[in-house]
This record gives structure tokens, sequence and C-alpha cells, in this order.
């Protein structure tokens, strides 16, 4: 709940609320959308992107020449970058690919606020129809893939369970462990134990496929669903309403706090915080541990977490409409 205590104080600060009557102005602007997108992004790197763009560099107008599809493109080219580092087998080059995806979270922050400021527009104006958050969603799509076909190559040459590994500090392998002292009259069972680890290879290639297309595959509907429940709360409480009775209603539904809870787990499930999560558990050497952790854990939360929020909206949405009869 702390995160939601900061993002409250955060409201005063961008002028969110109503100085007169401390009225959420729910119409003037899109503050869902900044509350539902993660943690790290939302108290992090929209901070460092909105004080670099003022503070240090005056963004904007010094480096006019640099349009908001530039910087996309350009977080792009890192995230390619990054999947030599997240195919390494050792840890501290996928620490170092772990500090690349940091950088090309700042730049996926930077071109939103480079674009919102150019166009005037506050912080929290999201246009969902635009050229350019069509080509941000692109550009975050392949920077995913990206990551996953790095993981990938580690995966399928790291973690096979049934393999015996010497590895340095780093995680790299030094050496298979084999036992070169088989006399001739052995030949046979040799024989039989590479093929029984060559078809454990095979079933391991096989379970790592499947974890990394269950992620892949969450990821997906995540997004989904993310931007399908914030396009219902915005039609529903953030455009103009007839009456003054519906206009109370979204006020009272917008502070309500089944409507904050639903917001705070989906700051911690879209799939932009999932993606950071495994980011993380790759810089502390636990990426199979999580993957195989959220085969199928994820897809149930995912699914509870959807059909909670499209109750509340299919409530919400009953309350409003009930408001207009209430008015008429």
């Amino acid at each position: 709940m702390l995160s939601l205590a900061l993002s409250n104080r955060r409201l005063h600060s961008l002028e969110f609320l109503e100085t007169d009557n401390m009225a959420l102005n729910v119409w003037d602007n899109k503050l869902l959308q900044i509350f539902m997108v993660s943690t790290v992004i939302y108290f992090i790197w929209m901070d460092v992107a909105f004080y670099h763009k003022i503070q240090v560099t005056n963004f904007s107008e010094t480096f006019y020449f640099i349009t908001p599809n530039m910087i996309s493109v350009s977080h792009v080219i890192i995230s390619l970058f990054a999947i030599r580092f997240f195919g390494s087998s050792r840890l501290s080059l996928r620490q170092v690919g772990f500090l690349l995806y940091q950088v090309r979270l700042f730049l996926d922050a930077l071109d939103g606020t480079v674009a919102r400021a150019r166009a005037h527009h506050s912080l929290s104006y999201l246009d969902m129809n635009s050229s350019g958050f069509i080509l941000d969603g692109v550009c975050d799509a392949i920077g995913a893939a990206a990551f996953y076909f790095g993981a990938f190559i580690f995966l399928c040459s790291n973690s096979a369970p049934s393999l015996v590994r010497l590895k340095n500090r780093d995680g790299q392998v030094l050496l298979p462990l084999i036992n070169t002292f088989k006399g001739c009259n052995e030949r046979g069972s040799g024989l039989d134990s590479s093929l029984n680890i060559t078809n454990t290879n095979v079933l391991h290639l096989r379970q790592v496929i499947i974890v990394i297309i269950c992620s892949g595959l969450q990821m997906l509907l995540g997004s989904i669903f993310w931007n399908q429940t914030l396009g219902d709360y915005h039609s529903l409480l953030e455009t103009e309403v007839p009456t003054q009775e519906q206009k109370v209603l979204q006020i009272e539904i917008f502070k309500s706090s089944a409507l904050w809870i639903i917001c705070w787990f989906w700051k911690i499930c879209n799939p932009q915080a999932l993606l950071e999560i495994i980011i993380l558990f790759v810089f502390i050497d636990k990426l199979w541990e999580l993957l195989c952790w959220m085969q199928y854990t994820g897809f149930v939360i995912l699914f509870v977490l959807t059909t909670i929020t499209n109750a509340h909206i299919h409530y919400s949405k009953s309350l409003i409409v009930a408001g207009a009869h209430i008015e008429a």
C-alpha cells in the first residue's frame, strides 16, 4: 500500500486534484494510466526522464532534431544488443544485460515524456490511437522478444538439470565432469549413458521451449487485458457524462478502495512489471526457477485478476447507468 500512498502524494504535485473542493478532476486527465503502470517505471524512470528533460538537458529544445520515434527505435537497438549478454553463460555478462535493459526502460519513459512535452500535454496524457503510441508498443514488443531470445539461448545451454557442470563464480561453464577411465569392455554402457544424456538434453530443450512460450504468452495476454482494462475504465470514469448524479458516481467510484486495490494489482501484474521482475531474476541468477514457478501460476493470477476487474467494471457501469435514471 506504500505505492498507493506515494501516488496520492504525487497527485498534488502534478496538480491532478482540484484545490477548490479537493474533488478529483477525472475528466481533464487520464489518471488511471499512470497508476496502472509498473512501480519501477512510475516512481523511477518517469521521474528520471522528466528531470533529465527539464533540469539537465532541456531536451525538447536543445535536441529538437531528435523525435520521440527516434528514441523508441534507439531502445530497440539496445534490446537487440543486449541479446548477446542475456545469452551468455557468465553471470557478470548477464548482469551487464540487466543494466542495458535499465537504459532501455529509461529511453522508453523518455520518448513518451518528450512526445507529451512537445505536444503540450500533461504527464498523464495518453492517446492510444496515435501513431507514436502504436510504434512505442511495437518497440516494446520487440524489446521483450529480444530478451526472451537471449534467455532461450542461455537456458538451453546452462540449465539442464541432469548435466553436472563445473562453473566459476561468474557462472561460466568450465568443464563437464566426464569419466575418462572407462575400459573397452564398458563401451556399451558408455554408449547407453551418452544416449541417456542426449535424450535428457532433448527433453530439457522441450521444457525450455514450453516455459519460454508460457511466459511470452502471459506477457501477450497481460498486455491485451491491461490495455482493455485501461480503455474500459477510461471510457467509464474519465469521460464526460450528461448528468450531475453520474459525475458524482464517477468520483465516488474513482475514490473507492476497490478501484485502487485493482489498480495496485495491475501495477505489479502488468506485462512491464512482470518483465522487470524476470530481468531482476536474471541479475540474481534465478531465471530458470522463476520461469518454472510462473509457468502455470502466472496464468492463474492473470485470469483471476482479469475476472475480478471485469466484474468491478460491470458493477461500476451499472451504477453510472442507474444514475442517469435517478437524475431523470
